[in-house]
């Protein structure tokens, strides 16, 4: 309420000003402009229904502009298979010839993208510890579901994946900064699910596996 009465305010006083100085122009708010039946000199008589259309239009565009944003559309489509993966994960994480650690995965999904961060923790191979960022959308026009990822140190990848008709994203390397490869990630089942990646693009054994259980907290 304080931040309509100021606007409308302002805008009176703006308006006022141009109007005893013969000026007609739109005034206030940048796209607010009077109509015509109210571009009249400004006195006793005719002040006090200026002022009250004005702030009835003030009040209508800070209506629109303020109000509150209704609740994000629920996904549905192809992009609500990603659902069951939003929240908070703990994943054990294995990768052959490195220690194994435990990162927290985190899962938001918008109306049209699936929004990964993951946090690994500190370690005698990553003193700072690292944050990966990773976007999961559907292409339309290929119809396949399309995955980008990036971590700290600038190591990216783009993959892309059927439909999950068997309950697992079978995801394909299409670009990347280190060779290209394949990984697999299966659908969410009783809180858990599980990824797992190949070395080589030929490769039948995966060389790195994460199993991820949920994990209590907020996003």
């Amino acid at each position: 309420m304080g931040i309509t009465f100021t606007l409308w305010r302002s805008e009176m006083r703006l308006w006022q000003f141009g109007l005893q100085n013969g000026r007609s122009e739109g005034l206030g708010i940048g796209f607010l402009a009077k109509p015509a039946s109210l571009r009249q000199p400004l006195d006793h008589a005719s002040s006090r229904p200026v002022a009250w259309a004005s702030m009835k239009s003030v009040l209508a565009i800070l209506a629109l502009c303020f109000a509150a944003e209704p609740a994000g559309a629920a996904p549905d489509g192809p992009i609500a298979v990603f659902e069951p993966y939003v929240g908070r994960w703990a994943c054990a994480e294995h990768t052959d010839g490195q220690p194994d650690r435990v990162s927290l995965f985190r899962f938001g999904l918008d109306p049209s993208l699936l929004r990964e961060t993951i946090l690994v923790p500190k370690s005698k191979l990553l003193p700072r510890g690292d944050v990966i960022n990773a976007t999961f959308a559907f292409d339309a026009r290929t119809h396949r579901y399309v995955e980008t990822e990036m971590g700290g140190d600038a190591v990216w990848y783009v993959s892309t994946a059927p439909a999950p008709t068997d309950g697992v994203f079978r995801w394909t390397d299409i670009a990347a900064a280190t060779p290209l490869s394949h990984w697999n990630m299966t659908l969410p089942q009783h809180g858990a699910f599980t990824i797992e990646a190949y070395n080589k693009p030929e490769d039948k054994t995966p060389n790195y596996r994460a199993t991820c259980k949920r994990a209590p907290g907020r996003l």
